[in-house]
């Protein structure tokens, strides 16, 4: 037993490491002020051990529903969710994790029933028949993803067939639900999961001391232990790394090379280059695989993007091993999006990556690049944020499998080892031999003649083509003279000074510099105390509700700068300093996070790229045009659910365009327009500014002025800041149902969605917490009969909507293949019919802890400064400057009771409802189009045109104006 000491500098939890029993690896997390507890459990049993295909999965989805102990099938979901918690798994090809959190008072029954989903599943034959149908909607969801699609076939194609890697991990109805399909299960639990001890991981992180978790562990874990009291004696116990030997076999042949073309879902032109590699999980202390991709995935100067990007070849590219990383082999992954011109010019794309590769080898392993990123490492380790307990939890138990006690929590980040032999071997592995080249474009369909058996892709297999096949093995880096290795990073941080805190509030920024046009909020980092800062400006102009071309002008005009700044960002991002800039609805954002000793010097460069330029190359623009078309195409085959929430909004927002609008401007739309635009924008815009950590006021303003002056010339120009009018929203009818539908824009995509949307309007801080609380009550209720009882689909979602300026109403969303629309919907209705009767019954102990849950949840502290500056912001966005908002809905929500969420369910949801605004968005997949058909009900509004449908109806209005005080800070500090 030991407890860690290599932690974070500011992390004041305390950490234990003992083993359980013979051979289970725990680690305990104490921390007295966590808002959260939560434990994970990491099996080191995945999908390559499979049986049958997606019986891992299947396995996952089953080992929670009913135990002994607590035979009810939703005991766990029902228990975490009335105590403020929430549970998750998934499965990997060699590992599966199952994970929760709950208010850190009610630890103990939720790991009580944890454990009992380890020690005693039932397995039940009613639930397996329902959960099988949980695997297929699952699988549906991703069918038509081609993240998904392309996985598979590069598994099935890398190695023979009958290697466990390529099979159908994820599983469906069809591959499960087959003959004494239970009785596979059982066997694979028994040969598996009560294999060995030694496979399982345990975290638990609650506010209780060290000795109170391990005894809890004790209570709950040792008869789990204690069922695997070995059979052999001591000395001849086979060891966990020998266990796994066994389980998972090598790839004895790899089936390389091989090229194959892909029809994708999406509209995009790619290259995907997989090289099986040595295992590296045991090479976390100096990552050979982290080396690579931190060269091959470079986007500064000289890097592979960058010359590509240069010819108009690429738009985007990926290098790591994260798609296989297992006990005998990893898969290293280079992925290219090119454009039309890179896929035309297929041969000199291949040839400029393996120019680099050359580079690489040619230049050998780099000490000096292994020693920055060994820099950057350390810092991230040293100054890392606090995460939300369960994400945090889940992390460290996977890490677990492969890391040393003493490197559980820095293994991740950290080098400590510098092995060039390794890396020497790494690069050898990137040649034309040992590659799978996977080529995907619409443009090959028609073209192929094979279907993968399970998710329907269209591809042909080929061998390499010889005469690229020797160019690739011959190229010389000296033929792609643009080609180098990135320089030393200038933006790695070397001041981590914390500056000393004045007297501000700890809750709240404070508006420090207002003008007509400029509001700049400051709040310097006086909680967590890290050398961090986030920095927000908000450039915003009513114009940009006035048109669509404004609109796309601006986005277009926001992708070109953020080209043109993307070496020195990308730099700045591998030295822990990150940004982004993007068009919004109101205008422009650009966001800057990390470490303060340079942010300004981020802002600055960024900032000059903003306003610095008069024209656009042409090439730049056709290539950042065709992005952006892309990204638009890519919306119509995404997922039914996505369309449905668009469809929505379409409705709902005064000012929104439909992406078949979008396309049809953005080809009207010329590179002097773009210009022009950003122009009239610029002089126009007004400015609201956060700057939130570690910096000083004085700091804070010369930064924003600067800035000012460089977007505006003068802070004082412009009109009174008003609000802008493209927030506007729709005020449905009361006692009306609106419905827009429409045929899935994917035909191959076989999911329908409803969305419902209880439409409320802008509430009082009283009608909030009566919404944030009903949401509450109904979102595990919902979920267990909607998902788990009838299976209607995978996703069955409840929450809070917040329309433009705090319209607010209660959202349903359900993506089913099984059931059509109308089905779908009258379901939620029956739901809500019976849910009513739901709290009339419900006892006022359950009640009780529902209430205390949700006022824990209102009340839970931010846990980093991003999370912090993200509640500031959002605050300002909707310009109420009600900073406590969420500890005023906590003091409305401790005084609930039954008779005011009743009436607050019968004023806005229940079937006659004086105020029920509903509007339900129907997509339909190509099966289920049958039943889409005009609805004869007088009471229901048939939307046939979004736009039209807002013309005629009524908005809400504007809220009032808020004033905003200016603090003299440095009044404040005297």
């Amino acid at each position: 037993m030991a407890d860690t000491t290599e932690k974070p500098l500011n992390d004041k939890r305390e950490y234990r490491h003992f083993v359980l029993g013979d051979d289970l690896d725990v680690l305990l997390i104490s921390d007295p002020e966590t808002d959260k507890a939560s434990a994970a459990c990491d099996v080191a049993i995945g999908q390559l051990c499979d049986t049958v295909p997606g019986l891992a999965h299947y396995l996952e989805h089953m080992l929670f529903i009913g135990t002994r102990k607590y035979p009810d099938e939703n005991a766990y979901d029902q228990y975490l969710s009335t105590n403020g918690g929430s549970s998750n798994a998934f499965t990997d090809l060699e590992h599966t994790c199952y994970y929760f959190d709950v208010q850190a008072d009610c630890l103990e029954g939720a790991f009580d029933r944890f454990a009992q989903c380890f020690i005693g599943p039932l397995f039940t034959q009613s639930a397996m028949e329902r959960e099988v149908q949980a695997v297929d909607s699952e699988f549906a969801k991703n069918n038509q993803q081609d993240s998904w699609r392309m996985h598979q076939l590069s598994k099935s194609n890398i190695v023979s067939s009958n290697h466990p890697y390529a099979a159908f991990g994820s599983g469906n109805k069809d591959s499960l639900w087959k003959d004494n399909i239970r009785d596979k299960l059982l066997d694979f639990y028994e040969q598996y999961y009560r294999k060995s001890l030694s496979l399982y991981k345990l975290v638990v992180l609650g506010k209780e001391s060290l000795d109170d978790l391990e005894q809890m562990v004790h209570r709950y874990f040792d008869e789990l232990a204690a069922s695997f009291e070995s059979q052999t004696k001591e000395s001849t116990k086979p060891t966990k790394a020998k266990i796994l030997q066994e389980i998972y076999k090598p790839v004895q042949n790899w089936e390389l090379p091989k090229q194959m073309n892909v029809v994708p879902v999406a509209q995009i032109h790619a290259i995907e280059l997989q090289f099986p590699m040595p295992p590296t999980n045991d090479m976390y202390g100096y990552k050979p695989t982290r080396y690579l991709s931190h060269l091959l995935g470079h986007e500064g100067k000289g890097s592979l993007l960058s010359c590509l990007k240069t010819k108009h070849f690429a738009q985007e590219l990926y290098a790591d091993d994260s798609s296989a990383n297992c006990t005998n082999f990893s898969i290293f992954t280079i992925r290219l999006e090119l454009t039309e011109v890179g896929f035309a010019n297929i041969k000199e794309v291949m040839a400029i990556v393996f120019a680099y590769i050359d580079l690489l080898r040619k230049s050998g392993p780099q000490k000096w690049v292994q020693d920055e990123l060994k820099t950057v490492g350390d810092l991230q380790f040293k100054f890392l944020s606090k995460r939300n307990p369960m994400d945090y939890v889940c992390s460290l138990a996977g890490w677990m499998q492969h890391y040393d006690p003493e490197h559980y929590l820095s293994g991740a980040y950290t080098l400590f080892d510098w092995k060039p032999n390794v890396v020497e071997e790494c690069v050898n592995r990137l040649n034309p031999d040992n590659m799978l080249m996977m080529v995907s474009s619409p443009t090959l369909e028609g073209k192929t003649s094979s279907k993968c058996p399970w998710f329907g892709t269209s591809y042909e297999t080929l061998d390499l083509d010889a005469e690229l096949w020797e160019r690739l093995k011959t190229v010389q880096h000296s033929e792609i003279p643009e080609l180098a290795l990135p320089e030393f990073n200038d933006m790695i941080a070397t001041d981590f000074g914390i500056l000393e805190s004045n007297h501000l509030p700890k809750d709240r920024p404070v508006c420090i510099l207002q003008h007509n046009a400029v509001r700049l909020w400051y709040k310097p980092d006086n909680v967590f105390e890290m050398p961090k800062v986030n920095m927000i400006f908000q450039f915003s102009s009513p114009q940009c509700s006035s048109s669509t071309e404004f609109g796309i002008a601006l986005n277009l005009y926001s992708q070109i700068v953020q080209e043109r700044c993307n070496e020195f960002m990308y730099l700045a991002s591998m030295a822990g300093l990150y940004s982004d800039l993007y068009a919004s609805q109101s205008g422009l954002e650009l966001h800057v996070s990390g470490y303060n000793h340079k942010a300004h010097i981020l802002v600055q460069r960024v900032i000059d790229q903003l306003v610095g330029f008069a024209e656009i190359e042409p090439d730049i623009f056709s290539r950042i045009l065709a992005k952006l078309k892309q990204q638009y195409e890519s919306f119509l085959v995404s997922q039914p659910y996505q369309h449905a929430m668009n469809g929505g909004d379409l409705c709902l927002e005064h000012i929104k365009a439909s992406v078949f609008e979008k396309l049809s401007t953005l080809t009207k739309i010329a590179s002097t327009e773009v210009l022009e635009t950003a122009k009239s924008f610029f002089k126009h815009c007004k400015v609201a500014v956060l700057v939130h950590g570690n910096v000083t006021a004085a700091h804070t303003k010369q930064i924003t002025t600067d800035v000012i002056k460089k977007v505006r010339g003068d802070m004082t120009d412009n009109a009174a800041v008003i609000p802008n009018t493209e927030h506007r929203v729709v005020q449905l009818p009361s006692q009306t149902t609106c419905v827009y539908k429409f045929a899935g824009y994917n035909e191959a995509d076989t999911n329908s969605c409803v969305q419902i949307l209880f439409q409320m309007g802008p509430l009082q801080i009283d009608e909030n917490a009566s919404l944030a609380f009903l949401q509450h009550l109904i979102r595990e209720p919902a979920f267990n009969q909607l998902r788990t009882e009838e299976q209607l689909g995978y996703i069955v979602h409840t929450s809070v909507k917040t329309s433009g300026y705090n319209i607010k109403g209660l959202l349903f969303l359900i993506q089913s293949d099984g059931f059509d629309p109308p089905h779908v919907e009258s379901r939620i209705e029956r739901f809500l019919a019976n849910f009513r009767e739901r709290i009339v019954a419900m006892e006022s102990e359950e009640f009780q802890n529902n209430v205390d849950a949700m006022v824990s949840s209102f009340l839970e502290k931010n846990k980093n400064l991003g999370e912090e500056s993200s509640r500031y912001w959002n605050v300002i966005q909707n310009e109420t400057f009600h900073f406590t908002r969420l500890q005023d809905i906590a003091e409305h929500v401790k005084t609930m009771t039954k008779q005011r969420i009743l009436m607050f369910f019968d004023k806005y949801v229940a079937s006659n409802a004086p105020h029920r605004r509903k509007l339900c968005v129907q997509v339909y997949a190509k099966q289920h189009q049958e039943s889409l058909k005009k609805s004869e009900d007088a009471n229901i509004i048939e939307i046939e045109s979004p736009s039209d449908f807002k013309r005629e109806m009524g908005l809400y209005p504007l809220p009032n104006k808020v004033s905003v005080d200016i603090v003299d800070v440095d009044a404040q500090t005297s």
